[in-house]
């Protein structure tokens, strides 16, 4: 077997493709955290709660090693590193 050739043709496509969405998104995690993690609060009724809750630092953290990771797996599975 020779080098692996990144984007090659085949049923490993797929895994290429899925490897750069996958290092997209934990980049998307390392970069934009807070954005990444927020969330809203909404009542279905229209009341009176509304408002965003905003994560917690060690939430921020773990966000980011999460994102690291899914870069380093990502950017493996594109590179035909890992996987089939």
């Amino acid at each position: 077997m020779g080098p692996p050739v990144p984007l090659q043709s085949g049923m490993t496509l797929i895994f290429r493709l899925f490897g750069l969405v996958f290092a997209a998104i934990g980049a998307l995690n390392l970069l934009r955290p807070r954005e990444m993690t927020a969330y809203a609060i909404r009542r279905r009724t229209g009341g009176q709660v509304e408002g965003h809750i905003e994560p917690t630092q060690t939430r921020i953290l773990f966000t980011r090693l999460v994102g690291a990771a899914g870069v380093v797996i990502g950017l493996g599975l594109a590179a035909g590193v890992l996987g089939p």
